[in-house]
């Protein structure tokens, strides 16, 4: 993926996305054709980025996200 960051907390997700190797950032202050051309050719040149896609996707599938905050919510009102 490529992300082109403005505001709030996009900057923090796309440095996120690209530590986890399934991204490119372009900072929208240097947005310009050829920067964007070549940083999608690098993400569709390079089959790493794929593939970490799919393993980050299989890590996501994975969790349980919504049991996890239940875990913490109800342990949090527990030690009231």
């Amino acid at each position: 993926m490529l992300i082109v960051s403005h505001a709030y907390d996009q900057p923090d997700n796309a440095a996120r996305a690209a530590r986890l190797g399934i991204a490119r950032v372009v900072d929208s202050r240097r947005y310009a054709a050829k920067r964007v051309t070549a940083e999608l050719r690098r993400l569709l040149d390079d089959p790493g980025f794929a593939r970490q896609a799919l393993e980050v996707a299989l890590a996501v599938r994975l969790e349980d996200g919504v049991g996890a905050a239940c875990d913490l919510l109800e342990a949090r009102i527990a030690n009231r």
